[in-house]
This record gives C-alpha cells, sequence and structure tokens, in this order.
C-alpha cells in the first residue's frame, strides 16, 4: 500500500523502499521487548555460569536479611543468614533451622510477590517474605546466596 500511495503521489521509489524496509526491520527487532514489557513481564531468570559457584565464593559467603517465615497459618520473624557453612534461619519462634548449601535443593524468588523459597533436598519447604516496601532485599540476598551455591 505504501508504495501505491508512493506512486500516486509521484515520489521517490528508492526513498519509499528505504523507509518501508527501516520500519519493518525496527518491528522486528522491537516487537519482542515490547510486547514483554506490555504484557508486564517481570520475573527474569539470570543464571550464572558455572565458574561464578567455587568454593572460594562459597566461603566468603557473608549475608543476611530481615525475614518474615509464612506458616500455612500465621508467620513469624526473624533473619536469614547465609554463609560458607550454609543458611541459618534465627528466630524465637521454634522454626529455627541449618540447612548446608549442598542440601539446597531449589533456592528461588518471586520478586512481584515479595516471596523467598528455599527447598531443602527431598525435604521441607520454607516461604519467606520480608517488611520492605519492595523485595530488593530478598533478591540481594539471593542474588548473592545463589552465586555462591554449588550446582
Amino acid at each position: 500500500m505504501v508504495f501505491v500511495w508512493s506512486q500516486l503521489t509521484r515520489g521517490d521509489p528508492a526513498y519509499t523502499l528505504v523507509q518501508v524496509s527501516t520500519n519493518d526491520l525496527v518491528m522486528v527487532v522491537a516487537f519482542a521487548p515490547i510486547v514483554a514489557f506490555l504484557l508486564g513481564v517481570t520475573d527474569i531468570a539470570v543464571t550464572l555460569p558455572a565458574a561464578a559457584s567455587t568454593p572460594a565464593a562459597a566461603a566468603a559467603l557473608a549475608a543476611e536479611v530481615a525475614v518474615v517465615h509464612q506458616h500455612a497459618v500465621g508467620s513469624c520473624e526473624g533473619t536469614l543468614r547465609a554463609s560458607g557453612d550454609g543458611l541459618r534461619y534465627e528466630t524465637t519462634h521454634k522454626d529455627a533451622f541449618s540447612l548446608p548449601l549442598a542440601q539446597v535443593e531449589t533456592f528461588t524468588i518471586a520478586y512481584t510477590e515479595k516471596r523467598l523459597r528455599l527447598k531443602q533436598r527431598g525435604g521441607r519447604t520454607w516461604n519467606f517474605t520480608t517488611r520492605a516496601a519492595t523485595a530488593d532485599p530478598l533478591f540481594v540476598f539471593h542474588r548473592d546466596v545463589d552465586a555462591a551455591r554449588p550446582r
């Protein structure tokens, strides 16, 4: 249709061809990011290369975050700590635990839901959230632990 209108207006065919080609290339390249943005895709998984997860990284691990442990009914507050020895949840409630990094089966974060999920190999699953306005503290903790965690 663009070429028809260009011909009717006695336009330059070479200029029209360049315009249409440029427009087509922009649509092809920009289509996926625009659709992702408009659909609200927010949980993006970033996988670090295997070399990032080394014994030295695990030994240097020292992170902590204030969390709310979500129970089936109710919740309790405490601190989730990570070190070269593993993860440790400290609370005055009976749910305190320690878990070696090698025993972690899954360790995920759902940023928009402000949820950090920890699953022990062949065992229990813990769900944590934060009282902070955003999930940033959970995200930073997850990033640091995931980088040091053996695969």
